[in-house]
């Protein structure tokens, strides 16, 4: 199984056609991987939405253990992909929260995008 290619159709509802992608048996693994820990965060999410919330600066050590710039929170949230919350708004210096399911979310979608 190692090395070999595995090909899938993806069409998304607003596409009239079908993309092909064409992934290692690692990708796949990893690709699976992604989509059942950000289903879990999700579950997490709805059943105890304390546990969901990660602080920015947390956030940020956070998606840089996976691999990404903490600058790419900013980015997502410009892109209207991840929504911050503020506690406190308009007292100054407010604690800045996301959520963990989002950016999990946000991240599968991006292994998924950089295979096409």
């Amino acid at each position: 199984m190692e090395g070999a290619l595995y090909s899938c159709c993806v069409k998304a509802p607003y596409e009239l056609e079908s993309t092909m992608i064409q992934m290692t048996f690692e990708q796949l693994v990893s690709l699976l991987t992604e989509a059942g820990d950000a289903a879990i965060q999700s579950y997490i999410r709805s059943t105890e939405p304390l546990a969901d919330r990660i602080n920015q600066a947390d956030a940020k050590r956070w998606i840089s253990a996976l691999g990404y710039k903490p600058v790419m929170l900013r980015k997502w949230v410009d892109a209207g992909l991840l929504n911050k919350v503020k506690t406190d708004e308009g007292k100054g210096n407010s604690q800045v929260w996301y959520s963990k399911a989002e950016i999990k979310r946000i991240i599968g979608a991006s292994k998924v995008y950089s295979m096409t």
